[in-house]
């Protein structure tokens, strides 16, 4: 998230969405950001379904692994929000490191043709590789910090080494403050990503952790939310997940040994109803099961 510099809003406005992002602008307003580089992390249904305030503009930076689906959608809360498109920038890492090349031709090295990412995903690496060495070199310094006061990254646990790397770099200029959760990382297939302590926590010393279930509470489902809030515990501390003890909004349908049963089983989940009227279910299956054509009927009739 980047804050563009000495821009006012006006009359304070407010911004609401979903996710780490928005779980942790539900608490902090620009004024109680800190200076320097920090860490939020923010479990998944953790947010509080509030508008929290701004007095100074601000703009969103998204972890480049949500793709352009994800920028369209903070933008689209922006202005339901109503939210002045001159009080921010929303992007994702990729792109703000190819507009920056493109602002520094000469010193970032970068041809056209690697701008125009006719090579996929090795033209990216040389477009971060730039970035990183134009930040460390501190061409862009002056026309950053005229820019922008800070910088807010979201879904930081599927950042890569080299992106964390162009992160820190920009931490040098502008406060940054990252978003996520360890326990949300999805993309390591394409690579390591970000170790949390030795990574993520050493170059962003951590600022806060939510706690309160807010999602469930609004689904009138605190107790969920408080065995979820347990569920987080044992795995970080590599604890087994107790089921019996589940809360009635999870039930456990234990399969047996016989094949023909356990599809019947797993079909069986795939048609259960919500407990809630226009609530959703999630079905949890065994992705390392080898009954693979099994699988795909499960998820067509989840669907």
């Amino acid at each position: 998230m980047f804050t563009k510099r000495r821009r006012t809003v006006g009359k304070d406005r407010s911004l609401h969405g979903r996710g780490a992002l928005s779980t942790c602008m539900s608490h902090l307003s620009v004024g109680t950001f800190p200076t320097a580089a920090q860490l939020y992390t923010a479990d998944p249904g953790l947010h509080q379904d509030q508008r929290p305030t701004f007095r100074r503009s601000v703009a969103l930076c998204r972890n480049p692994t949500h793709t352009n689906a994800g920028r369209a959608a903070l933008e689209q809360r922006l202005r339901r929000s109503k939210v002045p498109s001159a009080a921010y920038r929303v992007a994702t890492l990729d792109s703000w490191a190819m507009r920056l090349g493109q602002r520094f031709p000469m010193r970032s090295g970068l041809s056209n043709t690697v701008l125009r990412v006719e090579r996929g995903g090795d033209d990216y690496r040389k477009i971060r590789e730039a970035t990183v060495g134009l930040l460390n070199a501190k061409h862009p310094d002056i026309a950053l910090r005229a820019t922008y006061s800070r910088v807010l990254v979201d879904e930081y646990q599927d950042c890569d080494m080299l992106r964390h790397a162009l992160v820190v770099s920009l931490s040098n200029v502008l406060p940054v403050t990252v978003l996520g959760d360890p326990l949300q990382a999805i993309f390591d297939f394409n690579g390591p990503t970000v170790r949390w302590k030795s990574d993520v926590q050493t170059a962003f010393p951590p600022l806060g952790r939510l706690s309160r279930p807010w999602r469930w509470e609004n689904a009138s489902a605190p107790e969920l939310g408080q065995w979820l809030l347990k569920v987080r515990r044992d795995l970080l501390d590599e604890e087994p997940i107790d089921l019996a003890a589940a809360p009635s909004e999870v039930v456990w349908i234990e399969l047996s040994g016989n094949e023909d049963e356990n599809h019947r089983q797993r079909m069986k989940a795939a048609q259960s109803k919500s407990p809630v009227h226009g609530g959703s279910v999630a079905v949890i299956l065994d992705s390392s099961n080898k009954r693979a054509s099994s699988m795909r009927q499960v998820e067509r009739q989840a669907r």
